[in-house]
């Protein structure tokens, strides 16, 4: 190398984002695991050393799945393509449930999670069914060349037309719903919902009806442009809320 140690700097860099970014994950999971999973459910409130060694075994335990997984990880193709494909199955059916509540205000709780629930489906079938079909060979994407060497350029004119070979491997492989690109996962995973919710609402109205309080919503949750639109509440929605919270050190 033209500049010793520029190498490992390198390297040592992208550890140290991807360890931090790991143990901030960790940790948050270790709290969720605590709050929500064990303290609701015990009779007598958690001694320091019970919260303390719960919290260290939830790490430990996820810690080692994430070691586990590593060998699934290599066979689904790209890091970044697997990111971007997992997110969405959560993030998108949750950005659907904000862009119902900000723009459809006849979509009430219930169509909500339906259309949340039916979102989720849909998007954990179409990422599962892609990265199987990955895994099983079933299609593949063709890794361009990264050096130009040997490269004889040729000027092209502009009034020339051009021609390119296709490759007809794949014009037998009958297209799916798992085939479409993962960028339009999120895209996918936010309208899914919202068209599911939708539909649910206008089923509701057309036999059970809103009651009342339903289409009492305060127009400040909605989006601006929607708000003049948007009947004023006869309720008072706005309440103060005081916590007092008691600081103490808690080693763990």
């Amino acid at each position: 190398a033209i500049y010793p140690g520029l190498a490992g700097l390198f390297v040592a860099g992208i550890f140290s984002a991807a360890l931090s970014s790991l143990s901030t994950a960790l940790n948050s999971l270790s709290a969720i695991v605590l709050e929500d999973f064990c303290k609701p459910f015990v009779k007598k409130p958690l001694t320091e050393f019970q919260v303390r060694y719960l919290m260290r075994a939830s790490v430990l335990v996820f810690g080692t799945i994430a070691v586990v997984l590593v060998v699934v990880v290599e066979k689904m193709g790209a890091v970044l393509q697997l990111s971007m494909s997992l997110g969405p199955v959560t993030l998108g059916p949750l950005f659907g449930l904000f862009i119902m509540g900000m723009f459809f205000p006849r979509i009430n709780g219930t169509c909500a999670i339906i259309g949340a629930a039916g979102g989720l489906l849909t998007m954990s079938y179409i990422v599962i069914r892609s990265q199987i079909s990955i895994a099983l060979g079933e299609f593949t994407f063709a890794e361009k060349p990264v050096t130009v060497e040997g490269c004889a350029y040729d000027f092209t004119p502009l009034n020339r037309t051009i021609t390119f070979p296709t490759d007809g491997a794949d014009s037998h492989v009958e297209k799916s719903l798992h085939h479409v690109s993962f960028l339009y996962y999120t895209l996918i995973g936010s309208m899914v919902p919202t068209i599911i919710g939708y539909l649910c609402a206008v089923i509701k109205s057309f036999t059970v009806g809103y009651r009342p309080e339903e289409l009492d919503i305060d127009p400040l949750l909605l989006a601006p442009f929607l708000r003049k639109y948007q009947k004023p509440s006869k309720t008072a929605h706005m309440a103060e809320v005081i916590h007092e919270f008691e600081t103490k050190d808690v080693q763990l």
